[in-house]
């Protein structure tokens, strides 16, 4: 098999590409959830669900598409997120006021894993933070903020 030598353009692909918000927002998230994952850890808590946890938190009796709409994710891999969760016993689903509408809420045992995890949860928070003066991390979330708006308005 011969390889073969890039055009000239390529380097236009190569800059498109270094520019590129998906690709430079994405790999930034895989790094700080892995941050965030590593750092708890020791709760058995992933990121994906701690987030989910911390959301019932602060949202009691939200609706799955509620919560869907919260994390800007779809219904259908939220509620596949919720499986293990329900299975842990860190939350409860209950029936809604028509038989498609589920309620979700904490279970006391889910109570404890967010106030355990917050913990770590700020460990990996700092760890990002601290890199930062405090109005350069607001900037940098207000910024991230105003890509998600962008993003959303022009789909």
């Amino acid at each position: 098999m011969e390889i073969v030598k890039p055009r000239a353009e390529s380097q236009s692909l190569n800059e498109s590409l270094e520019m590129c918000v998906c690709t430079q927002v994405r790999r930034a998230a895989r790094a700080i959830t892995r941050l965030y994952d590593d750092a708890l850890n020791e709760t058995g808590i992933r990121y994906t669900q701690m987030i989910i946890l911390m959301v019932l938190h602060k949202h009691e009796g939200i609706t799955v598409s509620g919560l869907a709409d919260e994390l800007l994710m779809d219904a259908s891999t939220v509620a596949r997120n919720l499986r293990p969760l329900e299975k842990q016993e860190l939350i409860t689903i209950m029936k809604g006021k028509d038989r498609r509408q589920r309620l979700l809420a904490l279970s006391q045992k889910g109570i404890e894993a967010v106030e355990e995890g917050v913990k770590y949860w700020r460990v990996a928070q700092s760890k990002i933070s601290s890199n930062f003066s405090e109005q350069q991390f607001r900037s940098h979330i207000e910024a991230v903020a105003a890509l998600e708006v962008v993003a959303t308005n022009a789909s």
